[in-house]
């Protein structure tokens, strides 16, 4: 292998690891928006209420589902070591 493709492995590979930061961190957001633990507390505000009642089943499953990417992509980048 050459030292242009090992540099260029090497920068996809921070790429990747870059955004599946972004993945997982915004998946925690929005897991803790819909259990409620960040924004308004419950009953300030009804638009607030109805409006997180309205979507927290998707912030939920979107939640999920970017928190097992991103230790599907952890566990691709660590067997991809040995």
């Amino acid at each position: 292998m050459s030292l242009l493709e090992s540099a260029r492995e090497s920068t996809m590979r921070w790429i990747s690891l870059a955004g599946t930061v972004f993945i997982g961190l915004w998946s925690v957001w929005l897991l803790l928006t819909a259990y409620r633990v960040v924004g308004k507390p419950p009953g300030q505000d009804p638009k607030y209420d109805a409006s997180i009642e309205y979507w927290s089943g998707t912030f939920t499953v979107i939640g999920v589902m970017g928190l097992i990417a991103v230790v599907l992509q952890v566990a691709e980048l660590v067997f991809e070591l040995f």
